[in-house]
């Protein structure tokens, strides 16, 4: 899935004025008038007196039908871009359909999506966009692996930060995330818990929504998250992001008509450029071993099981603390370990209360092994690309006349 898009759109050369030094400009303020940019102005001072004087144009949002696209019109050329240019940052996935749960492979869907969103917020300066020449600076492709559980899930992170090898190596990790080579002008590799994402985002939404209930964007974003919830929860999403100078190297076009002409014939171009990308830290895997075994849902069967009520209403815990506290001591010493420090009659009926809940004897006797209950990671991760969404998944439809093709050529 293309989770992301950084663009770069030129100015048409007839829209600037040239400089002396080779670099060019454009009309800030005409663009301020007739669309409503906002110019914010910086002044320099040395010894109470002005020195220098700049206006510009600061990131800022363009409303879609879900989520935003965020945009900067670079005025004046550098030295390594003499050309104005319009910065363009967005998720295809999420300005599509208000998630970037699961979506598809495709960079011509999320470009004629913004180009829709750019043309009716700012009409004269899209008239002014040279998109012949538009350049992707970043593609942020992701895929995703699927758990029985969300503590497997988080279980799977946590083995994934000892891998790397070679130039790939482990720059920082969190709670619910890993990063290698996050300083990198070629690509930049993360893991991360996909459920914990969707719910953060989701409370975040579930505030907005109290606050403007009459809102018809919050509503639609708020719906579109509840509906994935559930299912993001037992994924690890694996997203790399492709810088320009990845795509160069690997002779990709990097103009994003080119490109899009590109993904019309190569229909798995996203997928081996994720996989070159990734290819370091799955080679690193051998020899990595992750729990193949859900302790949160043996604690909760524990619970459900032994937690008793009496007639009064009151909540008695006692015998499922001591199931519990006969597993991890298992599991800490050893069954026959366990056997010799307690009473016979006491031993058995822990053990008892542990296959009632469905724990088998030759599991329970594993427990004490060094080795026991880990897969080797390299076979616990398994990335299916046909099974990337639920089988019920709709595309989304793109909210624009087909006449915005003729804005571009062969797109």
């Amino acid at each position: 899935m293309i989770d992301l898009l950084h663009l770069r759109i030129p100015l048409k050369s007839e829209a600037c004025l040239s400089l002396a030094d080779g670099s060019a400009v454009c009309d800030l303020d005409k663009y301020a008038r007739f669309d409503g940019l906002t110019i914010r102005s910086q002044r320099g001072y040395e010894n109470g007196d002005a020195v220098s004087f700049y206006e510009g144009h600061a990131f800022e949002t363009l409303p879609s039908s879900y989520t935003g696209i965020a945009v900067c019109l670079r005025a004046r050329g550098h030295v390594s871009f003499p050309q104005p240019f319009l910065e363009v940052k967005f998720s295809p996935a999420k300005i599509l359909q208000g998630h970037n749960v699961y979506g598809l492979d495709s960079v011509r869907l999320g470009f004629t999506e913004c180009l829709h969103v750019i043309s009716h917020t700012w009409s004269g300066l899209f008239g002014d966009l040279d998109l012949n020449n538009a350049h992707v600076l970043q593609l942020d492709i992701t895929y995703s692996a699927r758990f029985d559980s969300p503590a497997l899930v988080h279980q799977a992170k946590k083995a994934l930060e000892d891998a790397g090898q070679g130039s790939v190596r482990r720059t920082r990790s969190y709670d619910s995330s890993v990063y290698w080579n996050m300083n990198s002008s070629h690509s930049v590799k993360k893991v991360y818990e996909k459920g914990a994402e969707v719910e953060r985002e989701f409370l975040k939404y579930e505030k907005e929504l109290k606050k403007s209930p009459n809102c018809e964007r919050i509503k639609r974003v708020h719906s579109a998250l509840d509906s994935v919830r559930e299912y993001a929860k037992n994924l690890l999403r694996f997203e790399a992001s492709i810088k320009k100078r990845f795509l160069e190297k690997y002779g990709i076009p990097t103009n994003i008509i080119d490109l899009i002409k590109r993904e019309k014939i190569e229909t798995d171009i996203y997928q081996k450029l994720w996989k070159t990308s990734f290819d370091p830290i799955f080679d690193s895997l051998e020899g990595l071993t992750m729990p193949s075994v859900d302790e949160n849902k043996i604690c909760e069967k524990i619970d459900h099981i032994y937690t008793t009520q009496s007639a009064s209403g009151r909540i008695n815990r006692r015998k499922a603390t001591a199931v519990r506290s006969f597993y991890f001591e298992v599991k800490a010493r050893g069954l026959d370990a366990v056997k010799q420090s307690m009473a016979e009659s006491t031993f058995y009926d822990n053990l008892n209360c542990l296959k009632n809940i469905g724990l088998s004897r030759a599991f329970i006797q594993s427990l004490g092994s060094a080795n026991a209950n880990v897969v080797p990671l390299v076979r616990s991760i398994s990335i299916n690309f046909e099974d990337q969404f639920p089988a019920d998944y709709q595309p989304p439809k793109l909210q624009f006349l087909n006449n915005y093709y003729d804005n571009v050529r062969a797109i």
